[in-house]
């Protein structure tokens, strides 16, 4: 008998034993996020982040999401993105009680403002920036509202003046005709644009001008020009930048003579003219771009000098002299002034 009551008293324990404890789940009561209202300019960043009540709920769980993401996006972390003007809210939901808790982000247009460009030492820009064939010029933009924007470069003319990221590049193509002052000239329009439709443009003008030097002394392309036998001049041809006329490298051109009573050299970077004759002529051709022009006429011949004339007797000629003057006599003196 006292077996059988132990055995019983043994399957009881096992039974209770072998039970499992059933934990009651906590709920989430309620969700509270750091910020319940945002202004962000675009392209700003900030994070969410969600407390939930009670601090011992079982699942804690949070699903974030933008009723609107052209406006501002939202990562799993909670990281919001302003992407787009106007408003969108951030919805942070608990899956396991349905709960949510939303946070009103407004991504407001600074406007109008304007897109400024300059170069990257900050010098501001006009409305026409010159430059010469392979010439390259830095620049940034920035816009008047102080946020940051996202920009577009555009060339409509990318053979005459090219451009990436702000990067200009001037090329070796040009226009058919040149106007007065130049001979080779091309412009660009070259456009800024911001994400938001905000644009600027400027005019980029590749140019080499219709000049040149000769030891320094302007003259112009297709000029007639005198040598003295055995006389050497440096050649420079120009174009204009921004603030000033440069004068192009040599290696950009190449000069050559029709006639032997010229001829042309080139040493290091310089170019020259030399009369190689007492008496002649010749057309010196300037080649740049793939075009040709007269640079010059030189005409060389030597510089004969008329002695002074003598004249004969009784045929030199005499200082006119008034008759009615008394050299002899003394000029009168100012008292007043003594």
């Amino acid at each position: 008998m006292k077996n059988y009551i132990k055995i019983l008293l043994l399957s009881a324990f096992a039974a209770v034993a072998c039970t499992e404890v059933q934990i009651p789940e906590i709920p989430v009561a309620s969700i509270i996020l750091n910020e319940d209202n945002l202004e962000l300019s675009k392209g700003k960043t900030f994070t969410l982040y969600a407390t939930m009540l009670p601090e011992d709920a079982t699942d804690k769980t949070i699903v974030w999401k933008s009723t609107k993401e052209s406006v501002a996006t939202v990562t799993p972390e909670g990281l919001v993105t302003a992407v787009g003007f106007g408003t969108a809210y951030i919805v942070a939901t608990n899956p396991a009680s349905s709960l949510t808790a939303a946070c009103m982000v407004t991504v407001e247009m600074r406007g109008p403002y304007q897109i400024i460009v300059s170069e990257v030492d900050g010098a501001e820009i006009s409305q026409t920036v010159f430059g010469y064939p392979g010439m390259t010029l830095s620049l940034e933009a920035r816009s008047t509202d102080g946020d940051e924007h996202f920009y577009n470069w555009t060339s409509t003319a990318a053979e005459y003046v090219s451009v990436e990221n702000g990067l200009l590049t001037w090329g070796n193509a040009f226009a058919a005709e040149a106007p007065t002052g130049y001979l080779l000239y091309g412009e660009s329009q070259i456009e800024v644009q911001a994400e938001d439709g905000t644009a600027t443009s400027f005019t980029a003008v590749n140019n080499v001008l219709s000049s040149f030097g000769l030891n320094d002394v302007s003259r112009q392309v297709g000029a007639a020009v005198k040598f003295d036998p055995s006389e050497s001049r440096t050649v420079q041809v120009y174009a204009k930048t921004n603030d000033r006329t440069i004068v192009l490298p040599a290696s950009m051109y190449s000069l050559k003579s029709n006639n032997s009573a010229v001829t042309v050299a080139k040493s290091s970077d310089v170019w020259s003219i030399n009369a190689a004759a007492t008496n002649g002529q010749a057309e010196v051709t300037l080649t740049i771009a793939g075009k040709e022009f007269t640079l010059a006429t030189i005409t060389v011949e030597e510089h004969v000098v008329e002695p002074d004339k003598e004249y004969e007797s009784g045929n030199t000629e005499k200082f006119p002299v008034d008759d009615n003057i008394d050299w002899e006599t003394e000029p009168e003196v100012n008292q007043e002034n003594q």
